[in-house]
Parts: structure tokens; sequence; C-alpha cells
């Protein structure tokens, strides 16, 4: 497992001078995300902060995240990163690096269908923002410079050692017309999330308070943004539920509608999202140690996906 990085007070104390803040009261690790170390550190004002340390990704894709934070300042349900004394969004520390934002009171979601509609509908107000705003000519990274899309699984699978097994089930699952029309469409894109589990949001009272983790962020597909949060949100025991996915999608188009050409790829992107996300696991896990218990944790993926695509 890549290991958790472990600061004790003064560390914590040196890295948050770094933006001025001096009088830190408490210091509570916390066991969030895979890819950081993450501390709550309460201030002498009675404020409290959350301070990131990054165990994965390279300095560049942290500074590109918090551009792409900073340009959704106006947004409802994103957090902007503090600037250094130095005016950086991104500190360094002897080795380490990272990110400090303020601390947003929450807790995660039961899954209920309110909470996935107005997961939705948080999904089609942030690409309805970056269309707003015009955020897919501001220079972003693309998504698929940290994460995958149907390219980079087309891709992967064509490698000499790709894992046959992911490799016949995208043989199995992605039928050719469905590519076909997916590659030659002209679907609307824009700034997406990337990764918007319902684990990536905070919830209290009942209500939507935050959106986390977008260090999957980039320009992409908004279809592709839908299949992803759905693939890994309206879940229930017996595998993609139908009806989390209907209150999700009531949420989302709400405040943007699908395009035709989206409505007939729509169960096409879930299975991509799967996909996708098995993919991300045989990376991470598989190929890779940042968890040596979730190896094989991508075929559960694959065969949700093989369920999903039986019960069309």
């Amino acid at each position: 497992m890549a290991a958790y990085t472990r600061l004790s007070e003064d560390d914590v104390a040196e890295i948050l001078f770094l933006y001025g803040f001096e009088d830190i009261k408490e210091v509570e690790p916390l066991s969030l995300g895979i890819s950081n170390s993450n501390y709550r550190c309460s201030l002498g004002n009675s404020d409290a902060v959350i301070l990131k340390v990054s165990n994965d990704k390279g300095i560049s894709e942290m500074q590109e995240e918090q551009e792409i934070l900073e340009a959704l300042g106006e947004f409802p349900f994103t957090l902007t990163p503090y600037k250094t004394k130095s005016n950086a969004s991104v500190y360094t520390w002897k080795e380490l690096y990272g990110a400090v934002f303020p601390f947003v009171s929450g807790s995660k979601s039961m899954g209920s269908l309110e909470d996935l509609e107005q997961l939705g509908e948080a999904l089609g107000l942030l690409h309805m923002f970056s269309i707003e705003h015009d955020l897919s000519n501001k220079g972003f990274r693309c998504h698929s410079k940290v994460g995958y899309d149907l390219t980079g699984v087309l891709e992967y699978c064509e490698l000499e050692n790709s894992l046959e097994e992911f490799r016949v089930a995208c043989s199995d699952l992605f039928a050719k017309d469905e590519v076909k029309l997916w590659k030659e469409s002209n679907l609307p894109k824009g700034l997406i999330h990337g990764d918007l589990y319902i684990d990536n949001a905070l919830f209290e009272d009942g209500k939507l308070q935050m959106l986390l983790d977008f260090e999957q962020s980039g320009i992409g597909c908004f279809l592709q943004d839908i299949g992803i949060s759905v693939s890994g949100s309206c879940l229930s025991r017996d595998g993609v539920d139908l009806d989390m996915v209907e209150a999700f999608l009531k949420g989302y188009q709400s405040q943007r509608k699908l395009t035709d050409e989206e409505s007939k790829l729509l169960n096409f992107s879930i299975t991509l999202g799967l996909m996708e996300i098995s993919l991300w696991r045989i990376k991470r896990f598989h190929e890779g140690d940042l968890d040596p218990l979730k190896r094989e944790s991508f075929r559960e993926l694959i065969q949700l996906a093989k369920k999903f695509k039986d019960s069309l």
C-alpha cells in the first residue's frame, strides 16, 4: 500500500506556517482518500482547514488540479484552495507537496434517491457552468491525461501485455456500432469532474454541501462524466440500480438536457464508465502497488459491466 504520510503536529505547523496559519489547536488525521493523506487542522479562531499531502500524483498534476478549482471559484459546490504567502496553490515542504483547503462539515451519503437526484443536479450544474464560462477554451488539461476515456481503454487493449480478461471483456461489451457512433458523434464537451462517485460528495441535513476530489478533472465528454458518476453512485447489491439511475438523471436533466446522441449512447457510457474504473484499478492496484489488498478488485467492475449489459 502507498504509505500514509504521517505528520507530527510540528510538521503540520511548519506547513501551515507557509500559509500564515500559526495558531494550530488540534491536528486530526483523516482516513479519506486513496491517493492522499489528509489532516483536519483546527485553528485558534475556531476555523478549520484540511491539509492534503499527495501520495500518488506528481506536483504538476496537483498544480493543474488547483488551477481548475480556482476557475470554479464561483461554482457553489467546490472548495477553492488557499494560497501560500508566496501566492502558490500547491505547497512544497521538504520532499512533500500538497494543498490546503477550507474545512466543510458534512457526511457521506447513504445512497438515497433524494441524494442521487441532488448529485445528478450538481453534475448538470457543473457542466452548465463549464459551458457558460467557456472553460473548454481556457487551456485546462484533458481528462484523458489523468484518467481514461474510450480511446485510452481501447489503446490499452491493443497492448501486448494488457490483461486478457479485461481485453476480452471489452470486446464482448463494446458493440462496434456504439464505438463507431461514440467516435463519430460530436458529443458535447467541457470541464468534467471525472470521478464523481457518491463518496466524493458531502451532505448535511439531507442537503448536498460539496463535491470533492477533482484529481481526475479536465476537459472531456459530458456523457463520459455521467457514465462514470452513474457507475460509481447508482449501485445496489444487484448491480446498477435503474431506479437510482433514473433519480440521478432526473437531477441532471433539471439543469442540462441530454442531446439525442447522448441519449442513444447513455447505456454505453455507463458500461464504459465501469470499464474505465476497472482499468484505473488495474493500473493502480494490479500493475502498481497502491494497495495490494485491492489487486484483483478490477474484476468486480468487469462483472458489474457484464451484468448491466445483460440487463438491457
